[in-house]
This record gives C-alpha cells, sequence and structure tokens, in this order.
C-alpha cells in the first residue's frame, strides 16, 4: 500500500536530484568558463620558441607579434630561459586540454541525467502504487 509520505517522499528525491544535477552543470560551466584558453597557451609556448634566440637575459614579460602581426605580451618566470618558459607554456597547454576534455564529458552526462530525471519526474504517477514503490527503492 502506497502512503502519502512515500509519494512525498519520492517527489521531494526528485526534486533534489533534479536541483543537485543542476547545479552540478551549473559549476561545471562556470569551470568551462575559468580554464585558461588552450590555444593561447599553445600559441605563447610557439612564439616563445620561434623568437628564443632573439631574447637575451631573464625578463618579467616579452611582447612578441603574433602570426596577425599584433603584439601579445608574454609573461615569464624570470628565474627560467626562455625555452623553459616555453615548455611551462607548453605543459599548461596540454593540461588545460586534458581538464577541459574531461569538463566537457562530465558535463554531457550531467545533462543527459538531467533529462533523465525531468523524463522520470514527469512521467511520475503518485496514483501508482508500483511506480512509487519503485522510485522510493532507487532514490
Amino acid at each position: 500500500m502506497t502512503t502519502t509520505t512515500d509519494v512525498d517522499l519520492v517527489q521531494t528525491g526528485l526534486a533534489h536530484l533534479i536541483h543537485h544535477t543542476r547545479k552540478q552543470i551549473e559549476s561545471l560551466t562556470k569551470a568551462l568558463d575559468h580554464l585558461p584558453g588552450v590555444s593561447d597557451l599553445q600559441l605563447k609556448g610557439t612564439l616563445l620558441k620561434t623568437y628564443a634566440s632573439q631574447i637575451e637575459g631573464h625578463h618579467h614579460f616579452v611582447e612578441l607579434p603574433d602570426y596577425q602581426g599584433h603584439q601579445l605580451s608574454i609573461k615569464l618566470d624570470i628565474k627560467k630561459s626562455i625555452i623553459e618558459n616555453a615548455e611551462d607554456y607548453f605543459h599548461r597547454y596540454h593540461k588545460s586540454k586534458r581538464g577541459q576534455a574531461t569538463v566537457q564529458q562530465n558535463l554531457a552526462t550531467a545533462k543527459t541525467e538531467l533529462y533523465q530525471q525531468l523524463a522520470t519526474q514527469a512521467a511520475f504517477d503518485p496514483n501508482d502504487p508500483q511506480a512509487v514503490a519503485a522510485l522510493k527503492q532507487t532514490h
């Protein structure tokens, strides 16, 4: 026998799950927005390697022309050589690219889960004791 408490419990559980998944999607979307631009990191590493022989000494930053002729300011670690700085940019590029792929994959999974949760919520029939019992067990 299904009670009103069971129905309320299932509906509350579904609403909580949907809220949690929406928050997860929001967090993952923010994480994507805050990841460093991977192409920017790769460009800086490439420019540093290209112009390494023309840069002397240790600097806090250098101004180099990008492929469109615009000056690009590149921050450097003064304790490292130009090549080491370039390698750091490439390392950060690869790390950011992997991170971006992981976040995108998790975001796609969360969106699929939300779609399924919303479909379950829309199809929920509080007058069907078997449906209430099944959802009560899974949620």
